[in-house]
């Protein structure tokens, strides 16, 4: 069985993270974290480990290193 990990899913963009080993999940839309002084929220995608997985895996057809997550 072949393992469904965020570094083979097609969401999962490896450069946006400042971690190694870290990736952002581009499955969903920002989530709202905070609103500012002026009214304007301030967005977050989830920051996730390469190796872990979750419910959404769809399978990248290209390496993640050059796939642009979609």
């Amino acid at each position: 069985m072949e393992d469904k990990i965020c570094e083979d899913c097609v969401y999962w963009d490896p450069n946006a993270a400042v971690h190694n080993d870290c990736g952002v999940c581009n499955r969903y839309p920002p989530q709202i974290a905070t609103i500012d002084s002026e009214g304007m929220g301030k967005g977050f995608r989830p920051m996730t480990k390469s190796l872990e997985s979750c419910g959404e895996f769809k399978k990248a057809k290209a390496s993640n290193a050059t796939a642009t997550g979609y």
